[in-house]
């Protein structure tokens, strides 16, 4: 059964805000959902009656499958300038780590000397 939330909610693996439409529920879930005032039932989807409605519909399909594509290539783009900066953030920490020296009694850090500038 399709619902229109009146209520968010989230579980471990979904997530609805107000005013949202989903069919996510069981039957007997959407029922319960509608009794306790978090949902009612959502109306049919209107169907597209004349040619220009059709086209108008697909022009806005088009449209938002550009918007998510161009998502795509953002988080492809992102996840490329991440992993560059990776490779140099496990040199220092395998740096850092050399200077780490680890004994059964205690863990001390040994650093080497700085050059202490005052301003």
């Amino acid at each position: 059964m399709r619902l229109t939330m009146l209520t968010g909610m989230a579980g471990g693996d979904f997530s609805v805000s107000p005013g949202e439409e989903t069919d996510r529920f069981s039957d007997k879930e959407a029922k319960r959902l509608i009794e306790l005032g978090h949902a009612k039932k959502a109306p049919p989807p209107r169907k597209p009656e004349t040619k220009k409605e059709w086209d108008d519909e697909r022009e806005k399909l088009i449209v938002e499958n550009e918007r998510l594509h161009g998502e795509v290539e953002e988080g492809k783009r992102r996840e490329a300038e991440l992993e560059a900066q990776i490779a140099p953030l496990l040199k220092l920490k395998e740096a850092v780590a050399s200077f780490v020296v680890v004994s059964e009694e205690t863990e001390t850090t040994t650093l080497p000397p700085t050059q202490e500038t005052r301003g």
